[in-house]
């Protein structure tokens, strides 16, 4: 189906309306049962399913980076996915990596993101995570009509391809939550950055397990909310 379809939409731009057509953003809704137990659902756009499957198991700890395939099937006229056995949370938050970052280095990075991001420059209307090497280079990118689950594409794109995420970068187009930074520790991963800003719980969960969480990064400035040790100016 795709992430996009065009939509007649109504301008106001001066004295009037104008009739346009423009890019919207697809959602679906997809959701995980284990028998007639309801577990979770996901808003996202309705692409690349597998991944999706992958990285919302590696988001909620039901499987770790080196777990083999889970069991499970996808009904697609309903986009529920049913797992076999009852999911329990493997894989525990670990310390992050220690890692150190300069400013020059940062801002690249967000050049580099955001110059991927085709389809929010096209509609306005999705968020991306991507997976960066400490020199820059860019390893994965993922995008989705959801800033959660955005991250969980891209968790399910490393998952896929054999990325080994411990010691990088993490980068995220909007907010960062409490369990995002979670997700983003059983990786093994070094840093988290984002064009927003993390909540309070976000920025105390990083500083506790010692992950660089950088945040509302712009042309020439950056906002340091744990790590500050680890980031040289």
């Amino acid at each position: 189906m795709g992430y996009l379809k065009r939509e007649r939409i109504y301008r106001f731009q001066g004295k009037g309306l104008e009739v346009k057509s423009d890019w919207l953003a697809r959602e679906e809704k997809i959701e995980f049962w284990y028998g007639e137990e309801k577990l979770d659902h996901l808003v996202c756009s309705p692409v690349n399913f597998k991944e999706l499957i992958l990285g919302w198991m590696l988001f909620q700890g039901y499987i770790s980076l080196k777990s083999s395939l889970p069991d499970c099937r996808l009904e697609p006229r309903n986009n529920r996915v049913y797992l076999k056995q009852k999911p329990e949370a493997i894989k525990l938050e670990k310390p992050a990596s220690k890692i150190t970052l300069t400013s020059e280095i940062i801002f690249k990075l967000a050049r580099r993101f955001e110059a991927r991001g085709k389809i929010y420059q096209r509609s306005g209307a999705v968020h991306s995570a991507g997976v960066f090497e400490q020199k820059g280079q860019l390893l994965a990118y993922a995008q989705d009509i959801s800033r959660r689950t955005a991250l969980v594409r891209v968790l399910g794109k490393i998952y896929l391809s054999g990325i080994n995420p411990k010691a990088k970068i993490f980068f995220l187009s909007g907010r960062v939550f409490e369990d995002m930074v979670g997700a983003v520790l059983r990786t093994g991963a070094g840093a988290l950055l984002s064009l927003g800003a993390p909540s309070k719980q976000a920025k105390e969960k990083a500083e506790a397990r010692g992950l660089v969480l950088i945040g509302f990064i712009k042309k020439e400035r950056f906002n340091i909310y744990a790590g500050e040790d680890r980031v040289k100016i």
